[in-house]
C-alpha cells in the first residue's frame, strides 16, 4: 500500500501536465483557426465577437470541449476511475436527497403537469 501511495502523485503530476497539454493544444488550434481575416468563424463584418459571428454561436460545443478533452486526458494518464465518475452523476439526480432535485421537478412539472417524483426517475434512470 505504501508503494502505491508513493507513485500516485507522480501519475497524478503526469494527468495534469498532460490535462494543460491538451488545454493548450485545444485553445491554440480555436486560435489558429480564428485569426485569419477570412477565416469561417469570423461574422459576414469580419468581427469574431459579434452576435452573428459563428465563433459566438458555436461557443458552447468550443466549451463543452475546453472542459472535456482536459478531463479525458487527465484521467487517461492518471489512471483514474473515469467511468465511476460519469455513471455517477445520473445516480445523484435520482436521489431525493439531492439539494436541486425540488427545483428539477418544479422545471418538469412547468412543462408535463403530471410530473412526479417516480416519472423522473423513470427518466435518469436508463443514463444511469
Amino acid at each position: 500500500m505504501i508503494a502505491e501511495t508513493r507513485g500516485r502523485p507522480c501519475a497524478e503530476r503526469r494527468g495534469l501536465g498532460a490535462a494543460a497539454g491538451v488545454a493548450l493544444a485545444v485553445s491554440a488550434t480555436v486560435i489558429w483557426a480564428a485569426w485569419p481575416t477570412d477565416s469561417p468563424f469570423r461574422a459576414a463584418d469580419g468581427s469574431l465577437a459579434g452576435a452573428g459571428s459563428p465563433l459566438m454561436r458555436g461557443m458552447t460545443p468550443l466549451l463543452l470541449l475546453m472542459a472535456l478533452l482536459p478531463s479525458l486526458a487527465y484521467g487517461r494518464v492518471a489512471g483514474t476511475q473515469a467511468a465511476f465518475r460519469i455513471g455517477d452523476g445520473p445516480m445523484n439526480l435520482m436521489s431525493p436527497l439531492l439539494p436541486y432535485f425540488p427545483l428539477v421537478l418544479a422545471f418538469c412539472r412547468r412543462y408535463v403537469t403530471t410530473c412526479g417524483l417516480g416519472a423522473i426517475m423513470a427518466l435518469v434512470r436508463p443514463s444511469a
